[in-house]
């Protein structure tokens, strides 16, 4: 279903719209949160190995 259309999908199937911006909401927020989480996880290991020389790469 088309994003845009999605509350005349809710309204019709018996949701409330709020419902379903309140939804959209927290899975926007549940992806951000594992985006950044992501992100840090990476500069981590890049500060952790950025100093080594190669001898340590097995």
């Amino acid at each position: 279903m088309a994003w845009p259309f999605a509350f005349l999908w809710a309204a019709a199937n018996g949701c409330r719209v709020v419902d379903e911006i309140v939804w959209a909401r927290l899975i926007f927020a549940l992806g951000a949160v594992v985006t950044l989480a992501t992100v840090a996880m990476i500069i981590q290991g890049h500060l952790h190995w950025r100093d080594r020389g190669s001898a340590d790469a097995r």
